[in-house]
C-alpha cells in the first residue's frame, strides 16, 4: 500500500478546510512539534480511514466519537492509495443525529480508461470492510503489530497471548494461504478415497462375476440350442415376410402418388395465401412511402435546418475545444496564484502562531518580575547568611587561638609547678642544708624561706590554672555554640546553587519577556503587511497579469455557452431529418416499381386461384 493523498474534515485538531496532505511531494517524512500540535492525528486518520480504527478510551468499544473535533458533528477523511498498479479511494464518515450516530463507508477503484472511480461499496459497511481487508490482505491489528506501532504501545505484540501472535505472524507471512491450500489437498483426497472405493467395489464385483464362470458356459450353451431352433422358425416366416413386403410396397407407391397430389394442392394453396400477404405488404409498403412524400416539405425543411444547426454547433465546438485548450493555461495560471496565496496566509498563519507565543511570554512578564523579586530578596537573604557564617568562623577561630592559648598557659605553669615540686623534694631531702641547685650552704631560715616562696607559687600556679580552666571551658562552651550556629547557617545555605539557578532563569524569562513585547510590535507590522498583500491580491502579480489575458482571449473567442446549449437541444430534436431525408428519397424512387410489383402479384394471384378450381 503506498499512501497518495490523506484529506481530514473535523479529525481530532484538524477543523474544517484543511489542505489534502500530498504523499507523492516527498519519499521519506519525519513529524515533529510540540504536543497536541496533530503529529499523531495524522497517523490516526489513515487507520480510521482504513480499518475505522484509532486511539479510544478503554471503555469505549468504537474510536468514532473520541476522533471528532471538539464542538463539531461530523467529521470526514479521504484516503487515496496505490496497491499492486490500481489506484483506490477510501471515504469514511461520522456524524452525530439527535438520537445517535450515523457512519458511512465508501470504496473505490480509479478507471483510466473513463478517468473516474467505480465503485466497490458493498451493500452494508460490514461487507465494505470486509472487501477492503480482502484487498489489503492485513488488518488492523496486525498492521499496528507489524508496520505500524501506536503511541506508547510498542509492547504490543509482546502483550497478545500465543494464539494471537500465530494468528498476526501468519497473516504477515501470508501463512493462510497454506491453510487453503492444505484445506483444498484434503478435499482432492476425499475424492481420491471416494474413487477407489467405487473402484474397489467394482473389483469385488467382478471377482463374484468371474466364480460364477462355469455357470455362465452351460447356460450360453442351451441358449445356443434355443437359438438355432429359433433361427429355422425366422427363415419359415421370413418367406412369408417377404410376399407381404410386396405387398406392402405397391400400397406404399399408391400411397405416395395419392401424397404427392395432396401436397401440390397444399403447395398451390400456400402459393395463394402467400401472394395475398405479398399483396398486402406491397400496398402497405405504398401506403407508407406516399405517407412519407406526403410530407416532403416538412422533411426537407427539417433536413435544412438540422444541417444549418449542426455547422453552427460545430463551430461553436471549435470554439469551445479553442477555449479548453487556453483554460488548461488558465487553471495552471490559477494553481500559481493561489499557490502564492496559500504560501502567503500560512506565513501569516505561522507569525500569527509567533505573535500569540510572544504575547503569551509579553503576558507573564509581571509575573516573571514578582519572581525575580522574589528571589532577590531571597538572594540578599542568603548574602547575609553568608556574611554571618563568615563572622562565626572568625569567632571560631579567635576562640580556637584563645583556647590553645590557655592550653599552652596551663602546661607551663604545670611545668613550673612540677619543677619547683622537685625543688621542694631535693631541699627536703638534703639534710645538709645546701641548696640542690647550686649547692649553697643554707641556713634553716633561709631554708624555710625559699620553700615557702616555693610553695607559695605553686598555690599561685595551682589557682591560676584553675581561673585558666574555667577560662577554657566557658571558651569551648563559646565555640560548640558557634559550631552549632554555623551547622545550622550552614543547613540554610545548602540549597545555595538552587536558588542561584533560580535566580540565573528567573532573570532569563523576564529578559525573554521584555525582548517579546519588542518583538511583538514588529511581527505584528508584519501580519498586517502579509494580510493587506492578501487582501489587496499584490502577490503573483505576473501570474494575476496573464489570467487577465486568458480571459480576455476567451471573451474575444466569442463562445455563448446558452446558444450552444440551445443548439444542442434543436439538433438532438433534429436528430432524425438525414434519416428521414433518406426515406423519402427511397419513397420516391421505388414507388412506381412498387405499383407495377403490385399489379404483377394480383395478376399471378388471380392465375394461382384459377388453378387451384380447376384442379
Amino acid at each position: 500500500m503506498i499512501p497518495v493523498k490523506l484529506a481530514l474534515k473535523n479529525f481530532l485538531s484538524y477543523g474544517e478546510d484543511v489542505p489534502p496532505l500530498d504523499f507523492t511531494r516527498f519519499h521519506i517524512a519525519c513529524l515533529s512539534g510540540n504536543n497536541g500540535q496533530g503529529k499523531s492525528a495524522l497517523l490516526d486518520a489513515l487507520t480510521w480511514a482504513v480499518w475505522g480504527e484509532g486511539r479510544k478510551a478503554s471503555q469505549e468499544k468504537k474510536a468514532d466519537s473520541s476522533l471528532l473535533r471538539i464542538g463539531q458533528k461530523d467529521m470526514q477523511v479521504e484516503f487515496v492509495f496505490d496497491l499492486e498498479g490500481d489506484r483506490y479511494r477510501i471515504i469514511r464518515t461520522f456524524s452525530l443525529v439527535k438520537k445517535g450516530s450515523r457512519s458511512s463507508l465508501e470504496f473505490q477503484v480509479f478507471n483510466q480508461e473513463d478517468n473516474e472511480y467505480i465503485s466497490l461499496t458493498g451493500p452494508s459497511l460490514r461487507k465494505t470492510q470486509e472487501k477492503i481487508t480482502k484487498t489489503l490482505r492485513i488488518d488492523y491489528q496486525t498492521f499496528i503489530n507489524s508496520a505500524f506501532i501506536l503511541q506508547g504501545r510498542i509492547d504490543e505484540f509482546s502483550r497478545k497471548s500465543a494464539r494471537e501472535r500465530k494468528e498476526i505472524l501468519s497473516e504477515i507471512l501470508g501463512l493462510s494461504r497454506y491453510d487453503e491450500l492444505a484445506s483444498l489437498a484434503k478435499s482432492h483426497l476425499r475424492e481420491i478415497n471416494n474413487i477407489i472405493m467405487a473402484k474397489e467395489s467394482r473389483l469385488e464385483y467382478i471377482y463374484q462375476e468371474t466364480a460364477n464362470l462355469d455357470f455362465y458356459k452351460e447356460k450360453i450353451k442351451e441358449l445356443s440350442e434355443s437359438y438355432k431352433d429359433i433361427s429355422r422358425k425366422i427363415k419359415t416366416e421370413e418367406v412369408k415376410v417377404g410376399k407381404l413386403k410386396e405387398e406392402i410396397n405397391l400400397l406404399k407407391h399408391k400411397s405416395e402418388q395419392c401424397a404427392e397430389l395432396e401436397g401440390r394442392i397444399e403447395q398451390q394453396r400456400q402459393e395463394i395465401v402467400r401472394g395475398q400477404k405479398q399483396i398486402e405488404l406491397r400496398k402497405k409498403e405504398i401506403v407508407d412511402c406516399e405517407k412519407i412524400i406526403s410530407q416532403k416539405e416538412k422533411v426537407l425543411n427539417d433536413f435544412k435546418n438540422y444541417q444549418k444547426f449542426n455547422n453552427e454547433n460545430n463551430e461553436f465546438s471549435r470554439k469551445l475545444q479553442k477555449i479548453r485548450k487556453i483554460e488548461e493555461e488558465k487553471v495552471l495560471t490559477q494553481r500559481k496564484i493561489e499557490s502564492e496565496r496559500a504560501d502567503l496566509e500560512v506565513e501569516v498563519r505561522n507569525k500569527q502562531d509567533r505573535y500569540k507565543d510572544l504575547k503569551m511570554r509579553s503576558g507573564q512578564g509581571a509575573k516573571n518580575r514578582v519572581r525575580l523579586l522574589g528571589l532577590e530578596e531571597k538572594m540578599k537573604g542568603i548574602k547575609l547568611l553568608e556574611e554571618q557564617r563568615e563572622e562565626i568562623q572568625q569567632k571560631g577561630s579567635e576562640l580556637n587561638i584563645e583556647i590553645n592559648s590557655i592550653k599552652n598557659q596551663v602546661e607551663r605553669l604545670e611545668k613550673v609547678n612540677k619543677d619547683n615540686k622537685e625543688k621542694l623534694r631535693l631541699l627536703r631531702e638534703n639534710p645538709e642544708g645546701e641548696c640542690p641547685l647550686c649547692e649553697t650552704k643554707l641556713n634553716a631560715e633561709r631554708k624555710r624561706k625559699i620553700e615557702v616562696n616555693l610553695n607559695k607559687e605553686i598555690n599561685f600556679n595551682l589557682k591560676r590554672m584553675e581561673k585558666l580552666g574555667k577560662e577554657a571551658k566557658e571558651s569551648s562552651k563559646q565555640r560548640d555554640r558557634l559550631a552549632e550556629k554555623w551547622r545550622e547557617v550552614n543547613q540554610r545555605l545548602k540549597d545555595k546553587n538552587i536558588w542561584q539557578q533560580e535566580l540565573s532563569k528567573a532573570h532569563f524569562e523576564y529578559e525573554e519577556s521584555k525582548q517579546a513585547t519588542k518583538l511583538m510590535i514588529g511581527l505584528q507590522e508584519e501580519i498586517k503587511k502579509l494580510e493587506k498583500t492578501i487582501q489587496e491580491k499584490r502577490y503573483a502579480l505576473e501570474e494575476q497579469k496573464r489570467l487577465k489575458e486568458i480571459e480576455g482571449q476567451i471573451k474575444n473567442i466569442g463562445y455563448d455557452e446558452e446558444r450552444h446549449r440551445k443548439l444542442s437541444c434543436k439538433i438532438v430534436e433534429l436528430r432524425n431529418a438525414p434519416l428521414e431525408k433518406v426515406k423519402l428519397e427511397e419513397a420516391e424512387k421505388k414507388i412506381d416499381s412498387l405499383r407495377d410489383g403490385l399489379s404483377e402479384l394480383k395478376e399471378n394471384y388471380h392465375q394461382n386461384q384459377l388453378k387451384l378450381n380447376g384442379g
